[in-house]
């Protein structure tokens, strides 16, 4: 039961990479406000996928709705 968790966390994680690289600003929105928090959560939790995950994330700010961890480290 372990494998089928992990190749599907895999299967997963390899879509939302794509989706988030594909240019598709409509569908990244519908996938953040879908996934989000999930996507968070398991930035926090996963230590395996952790970088993986974080860069899934995206984040509100008063400058931007959509912002990666990346985007606001540099604001700090």
């Amino acid at each position: 039961m372990g494998h089928l968790k992990r190749v599907i966390l895999k299967h997963i994680i390899q879509l939302f990479t794509k989706i988030s690289e594909g240019g598709d600003e409509d569908l990244m929105e519908r996938m953040q406000e879908t996934y989000g928090s999930i996507l968070k959560l398991g930035a926090v939790e996963d230590s395996k996928n952790r970088e993986k995950l974080a860069t899934l994330a995206s984040f509100t700010t008063n400058r931007r709705n959509h912002t990666s961890l990346d985007q606001v480290s540099h604001f700090l």
